[in-house]
């Protein structure tokens, strides 16, 4: 039935797309600009990206990417890094367990693990500087020029762990036109924030400063709920206060937010242009929402006879019976909430050696740190719990040499450095095995690169680019392992002061033939490869689980063309692809890797296991080849004047070729496919600006349409994502002279239900949680543009 309700959306959606096309688009022509200009630019319609090192139009670049214009954004309601909608991207919170951070997949390749053990599948820079983790990625889009998403390897040109492709944030830059806005927001869940941003002139024409920020307050679209208080002869205590009827202990997702960014641009000759900047965010708020979707019947740990099981599943998609407490309110009572801090400063210099050869230097510093609780098995009962702390910094210097050979090539040499430090600290309860210890990890990482691109014109409509970097990469992981006692859980081995490390060279490559037929007709082939880093099992619990894994490979052959028709007024973009995916990196849960455990029938004995068996642990090792293939299609059209309408359409389908003995033994089977890897994805917007009251009053209705999926690389019934198909409609009235706009908003209007994502260690520890999507919402805000 499911399979069958796919196909019938998937012919929805190529109906929608169809019908677009024939409704017309927006033409897109740029001239180059100047390296001191901004590196996007909008000129009528026209996009410049710099996905090659150099500024393109849109149109002539040879990837298959998605430009999204700031205003496009604002248009959408697309305010966070997680509501980018691109064709076979997938975005989604990541669930409460991995902190503040999103799971960024594209064409079926990411990562979903936040710990600093792994490295991210998908690249994200904001303004050309690399983000090297998923801890704390989850960004407010604030005061974007425009957003690149590229897909597919991006080896040779974005570098390491872009295996997937790349998500590329350009800030809106200093100018010496001045102006800015204010915009006040209200909504849903008591939305409260504020946006604004001005640009300022210092030195006519020489230095130029721009300062955004933004203050946001959201409370938790999840309850969490006294167990006792909603069930009443339960012998399990209750902790709500006297004189609170309605149970409630407290919610999960909500936050209180502030972010500042500033930039300063000094044009300090004809040739030679600085740019620095900096930035701040704060977050308190909330536990990450999770709640218990399946829970498995235990012994242990016992409170007041009652044991752990699916009693404990809320009937309630939107509820969750966590307390959050431990074995006693003495030695483990952990505040629930989750607080992020980052800040992080950059300089780009742009000097022009001559009218053909410039160099450009990206030089940053970045840290972050963070504490949040997770109450693993979402319960009243102390089952799992978890106090992380994880903080992390980083140093990146990227150098490039870009040279004009006359009509004959374009060159770039380059080199980039990371060095990054990160500690996984924190407090883990795992009652069932009696086993309470500290971390203090410590994970040192180093990246060095060096590459090359060129790119050949051997006839005004026919180019050759070339591309290679080789990249030398190292990651060391180190285990501290402490408890308040000195003492260790019998059914576990010590393994503080433990330590492996991963060390790999590597290269990749980009070869890509392009032909532009006519002015509105491009076409390319294109061969690249892209690594994912490798790293070291972050969770043992025996020592012959401290092991590190290789990095994930990807060759990936493409084929595409861009176009514009129909007096320029439809543009429609199509790139099918073929890839070769090995050495997965994949979490087994497998006897191979475990310790049986006697039976110990005691329960007053701190290693209780009335029946025995193994301890639950989740190994990373490199365990699969995948072979995908995939196509996608972008369109935008301008049928009538105020008519826009833009829509994308892809299809993936992937399967196993090779499996490790280990992969094999852990349940995995040639016939399941990639986590996070929907066959079919579609978007659909249409909006129609209207004259209104002295200005334009402009409806927009957006569609986004996903089928079913798997969260676990081992596929089955209890980490199954089921389809959606999620409307948001927005309308916009904008006064005639510009400076003020009205917004009234809805998202997910017809209150479609479905998970971002599952958390399926069922088999390993006995329960699986979820995170719901977030319900209807609406949100009401003004802005003043001077």
């Amino acid at each position: 039935m499911t399979n069958s309700i796919d196909r019938r959306n998937a012919r929805r959606a190529f109906a929608g797309v169809s019908l677009a096309a024939v409704a017309g688009a927006t033409a897109l022509v740029a001239a180059p600009a100047h390296a001191e200009d901004e590196t996007t630019a909008a000129t009528g319609n026209d996009i410049i990206v710099t996905a090659q090192f150099r500024e393109q139009k849109l149109q002539d670049t040879p990837i298959a990417i998605t430009a999204v214009t700031g205003s496009d954004l604002a248009a959408r309601g697309q305010t966070s890094l997680t509501d980018l909608k691109a064709p076979n991207l997938a975005i989604e919170p990541a669930p409460g367990v991995f902190g503040p951070s999103a799971q960024i997949y594209m064409r079926g390749v990411g990562q979903f693990d936040s710990n600093f053990a792994f490295e991210p599948g998908v690249g994200v820079y904001i303004d050309d500087v690399y983000y090297s983790t998923m801890f704390g990625n989850e960004f407010d889009l604030l005061d974007l020029n425009r957003v690149e998403v590229l897909r597919g390897p991006q080896g040779t040109l974005a570098g390491k762990n872009s295996i997937g492709g790349a998500i590329k944030l350009y800030s809106s830059k200093p100018d010496g036109q001045g102006g800015g806005f204010v915009e006040a927001q209200a909504g849903s869940y008591n939305l409260a924030s504020i946006r604004a941003a001005g640009n300022f002139t210092l030195v006519p024409d020489r230095v130029f400063l721009r300062i955004s920020g933004l203050g946001k307050h959201i409370n938790g679209y999840v309850k969490r709920v006294d167990y006792k208080c909603t069930h009443p002869d339960s012998a399990l205590p209750t902790y709500v206060a006297s004189g609170h009827d309605d149970c409630v202990l407290g919610r999960e997702g909500g936050s209180d937010e502030v972010a500042v960014r500033g930039q300063l641009r000094v044009v300090a000759a004809d040739n030679l242009e600085i740019n620095l900047s900096g930035d701040y965010t704060s977050s308190r708020g909330d536990p990450g929402v999770s709640i218990l979707l399946a829970a498995r019947a235990a012994a242990a740990p016992n409170v007041n006879g009652v044991t752990y099981g699916p009693a404990f599943v809320s009937p309630d998609p939107y509820t969750s019976y966590a307390l959050y407490r431990g074995t006693s309110t003495s030695s483990y009572n952990a505040i629930p909430k989750s607080d992020f801090t980052s800040w992080g400063v950059a300089g780009t210099v742009d000097y022009d050696l001559s009218d053909k050869i410039q160099l450009k230097s990206i030089t940053s510093y970045r840290a972050a740190d963070s504490y949040f609780v997770v109450d693993n098995d979402e319960s009243p009962i102390p089952k799992s719990e978890s106090i992380a702390e994880p903080n992390q910094h980083q140093f990146t210097q990227e150098i490039r040499l870009s040279a004009t050979l006359g009509t004959l090539a374009d060159l770039t040499l380059g080199g980039f450095y990371y060095d990054g430090e990160a500690h996984q600290d924190g407090r883990n309860l795992i009652a069932s095995i009696s086993s309470d210890f500290f971390t203090d990890d410590l994970i040192k990482s180093r990246s060095k690169s060096a590459f090359a691109h060129a790119v050949v014109h051997l006839a005004d409509r026919f180019n050759l680019t070339g591309g290679v970097r080789y990249t030398d990469d190292r990651k060391t992981y180190t285990f501290v392992r402490d408890t308040a006692d000195g003492a260790y859980s019998p059914s576990v081995t010590p393994i503080d002061g433990a330590s492996a490390t991963f060390s790999k060279g590597i290269w990749d490559f980009r070869a890509v033939a392009d032909y532009r037929w006519s002015d509105s007709f491009f076409t390319y082939a294109q061969f690249s490869t892209g690594f994912k880093g490798g790293g070291v099992n972050p969770r043992p619990f025996f020592a012959n689980q401290v092991a590190p894994f290789g990095p994930e490979k990807l060759k990936a052959y493409e084929i595409g063309f861009k176009s514009d028709f129909l007096d320029r007024r439809v543009r429609l973009n199509v790139a099918a692809f073929y890839n070769d995916y090995s050495n997965l990196q994949i979490q087994t849960n497998t006897p191979f890797f475990n310790v049986d455990l006697p039976v110990q029938s005691d329960p007053t004995l701190p290693n209780y296991n009335p029946v025995g068996g193994t301890a639950p642990a989740a190994v990373f090792l490199n365990g699969g080849n995948v072979h995908q293939k995939g196509v996608e299609a972008e369109l935008d059209a301008s049928p009538i004047e105020g008519l826009d309408i833009n829509a994308s359409l892809s299809y993936l389908e992937g399967h196993y070729t090779e499996l490790s003995a280990q992969a094999i033994t852990s349940g995995l089977t040639k016939d399941m496919v990639l986590p996070f890897a929907p066959k079919w994805q579609g978007n659909i917007g249409i909006q129609y600006a209207l004259a209104f009251a002295g200005g334009t009053l402009t409806p927009r209705v957006d569609y986004n349409f996903q089928s079913s999926s798997y969260a676990n690389a081992i596929n089955n019934a209890r980490n199954y994502l089921e389809s959606r198909n999620v409307v948001n409609a927005h309308l916009t009235y904008r006064t005639g002279d510009g400076n003020w706009e009205a917004t009234l908003g809805v998202t997910n209007l017809t209150k479609d239900f479905y998970y971002y994502s599952k958390q399926d260690i069922y088999l390993a520890a006995g329960y699986v949680t979820a995170t719901p999507a977030r319900p209807r919402e609406w949100s009401f805000s003004i802005k003043r543009n001077f």
